[in-house]
Formats: C-alpha cells, structure tokens, sequence
C-alpha cells in the first residue's frame, strides 16, 4: 500500500514511488482514497490514472491538490476486503476520527470503496455522519450532502458489487465453456501436449516420446523419478521450457 500525504502525482514525485513521504499530521478539508484491486493494475500504473482524474477535478473545482488534500491509496489491495481492513483504510478512518479531515472524503467512483464487501459503504457513511463529513465521488454523482445522497450511494455501492459479481460468473462460465468445447484454458500446457493454432491440446511426439522413455526406465528397469532426472539431465533431453536440466519434480508435474 502506497501513501502519498504531500504531493499531487507520482509522477512528480522527487523520490522513489515507493518511498514514503513524511507525515504532516494538519488538518485539510479533502481526503482523497484511491485503490487498485491487483498487482497487475498496480504495475500498470493504474493508480496514476485515477490521480490524473482527480487533478483534473480539482483544477475544476478549486481544490490544491497539495495543500487542501490528504491522499490514502491501497495499491493492490482487492475491493473484497472490509474499507478499514485495508492499510489504507485503516489510516483514513483514524484521521477521520482524529479531525484532520474536515469536509469531504472523495472517491473517483463508488467502487473504490467496495466490490464485493457489502458493508465499507455503509462503514464509511455512517463514519462521515459521525464527524460531520461528506463522502462523494468525482464521477458518478455521489454526495452525501445532497438530498437523498447517503441512500444513492449506497444504491451505486450495491450495483458495483452486484456488476463485479456479475463479471466474475461471465468469466467463469466463459471458461467453463471452452473447456467444454475442447480448449485449453489453463496458461500452462502439460508435458507431452502442445497447443495448435485453435488453443486445442495435440500430441506433442517428441515430449511424447520422453514419456514413454521415463515409462520404460520405470517398469522394465526400476528407476525412480530422481534417477529419471539424472538420466534425463546426462541425455540432453529438452524440457517443456526448453532447458536441459532436470528434477525429480519436473517429471512428477
């Protein structure tokens, strides 16, 4: 989990993005919480473009993105875990509790409070009404300080999760359907197969043939799998990643 209490961009950051700037413990009317869900999305740089966006909405709403804001961002953390479980989260809710946020908790959208976990929006509401704050979002027209906002963030909360629900039994199904017709979905392929130009698994003959060598070596002259690999090593046979070194391992997977 990154954090970012000072300085409006990685990009512009005069250190590692990974380094942690000192904590100023003031009070600022802004908290800003950003998260990705993964890795790759943390590789990616996700992050950064969520910074972009709200840069943009604070040149446009006369918001110092330094000055006037604090930032919480959980870089590869997922939407399942619970707001104040999350590293960042817990440090929002601790400054909220401390009053060194003093009007609004925004968010890009409503799922960068939950996808899954039913109850962060519900937390972080119920949290703001305790310290006279508004939660809102820069995209999908969340505020709570607007008539009937607490209950349409929570609507916006509930349909993320139900659409994050939703693209996960796509996904699911979607495998289960080419497995059914004949695909090979897992990223790596067995020893002894290959994958032709359709994603289908035919018989690779050369792996083929190192199999049937490790069956001979096994019924008809006792080997084990260690004595396999070191046969299979001194022989020069090419594994699946075309390496000619050899273990025990290899040969059982």
């Amino acid at each position: 989990a990154l954090y970012f209490p000072l300085y409006p961009s990685p990009r512009t950051l005069p250190m590692s993005r990974h380094a942690i700037p000192p904590l100023i413990r003031t009070a600022k009317p802004y908290g800003w919480m950003g998260r990705t869900s993964s890795i790759n999305q943390q590789r990616e740089g996700t992050i950064d473009a969520q910074l972009d966006d709200w840069h943009l909405f604070c040149s446009r709403n006369d918001i110092d993105p330094v000055a006037d804001v604090h930032y919480f961002l959980d870089d590869g953390v997922s939407g399942a875990i619970n707001i104040w479980d999350r590293p960042q989260g817990a440090h929002l809710k601790e400054w909220i509790e401390e009053g060194y946020i003093t009007k609004t908790i925004y968010t890009n959208n409503a799922d960068r409070v939950n996808r899954e976990d039913r109850g962060s929006m519900d937390d972080l509401i119920d949290l703001c009404h305790d310290y006279n704050l508004n939660y809102a979002t820069i995209k999908d027209g969340v505020n709570t300080a607007d008539p009937g906002g607490e209950m349409w963030a929570l609507i916006k909360a509930e349909i993320s999760r139900d659409e994050n629900g939703r693209r996960t039994e796509n996904f699911i199904s979607g495998k289960r359907r080419k497995a059914r017709d004949g695909f090979w979905i897992a990223s790596r392929t067995p020893y002894g197969h290959r994958k032709d130009a359709d994603n289908r698994l035919e018989i690779d003959p050369y792996q083929a043939g190192v199999i049937l060598e490790w069956k001979r070596l096994i019924e008809e002259e006792g080997y084990t799998l260690r004595r396999c690999a070191v046969y299979s090593a001194a022989a020069g046979l090419v594994s699946a990643s075309g390496a000619t070194t050899w273990n025990h391992t290899k040969i059982w997977n």
